[in-house]
């Protein structure tokens, strides 16, 4: 049987919307080859801005995307030695900014963002939370404090007050990367989803 014809058969839940604040959310769907059904993916947030985001989340997702220059972000001091890079789209929601990195263009962001928004599950809310070097000790209590049902933050360090944290201490190597495979030796996202 096919690997992904075979996982896919192991969930139960497939109608569910995952909100994270980088790539993994749309690694997972890729991992169980099932549709999108949420406009966060390709992109990533910066840890204040994406607690921000969850904190009032209809709101976010109903405001308009405004596109800005890497010079107008209020984080242009963290990308001035990297600004060379940065030649993908960032736009603005209000006061929360979000980097679309695996984007050619702010048209084809225009086009996938809205599109995706319609296929939000609010009923059926995956909250995903991947620790990057923007997070701290206080971004992760605040994100375990959201009233989300369905909720982990994945963690390079173990924080045995934290709920929601599941500790994935391989990232804490130099240049590791978040993958659904590293993250599926330490926790099983299937039973996650479909529990």
């Amino acid at each position: 049987m096919d690997t992904k014809i075979k996982l896919t058969s192991q969930l139960k839940n497939k109608d569910f919307s995952i909100i994270c604040n980088n790539c993994l959310g749309g690694y997972i769907y890729q991992y169980y080859n099932i549709e999108y059904r949420t406009p966060t993916l390709g992109l990533f947030f910066l840890s204040k801005d994406y607690i921000k985001f969850l904190e009032n989340i209809k709101f976010y997702i109903s405001g308009k995307l405004e596109f800005i220059t890497v010079k107008e972000s209020i984080y242009y001091d963290n990308f001035k030695a990297f600004e060379e890079e940065i030649n993908f789209p960032i736009a603005r929601l209000e006061d929360v900014e979000i980097f679309f990195m695996h984007y050619k263009n702010k048209e084809e962001v225009i086009d996938k963002w809205y599109r995706r928004l319609n296929k939000i599950n609010w009923n059926n809310l995956i909250v995903i939370m991947a620790e990057n070097e923007t997070c701290d000790y206080e971004v992760i209590r605040k994100f375990d404090s959201l009233p989300f049902t369905k909720k982990i933050c994945f963690t390079k360090d173990e924080y045995l007050d934290i709920k929601s944290s599941c500790c994935i201490e391989e990232m804490n190597k130099s240049g590791a990367q978040w993958t659904v495979e590293l993250i599926t030796n330490h926790f099983n996202i299937t039973n996650f989803i479909n529990n």
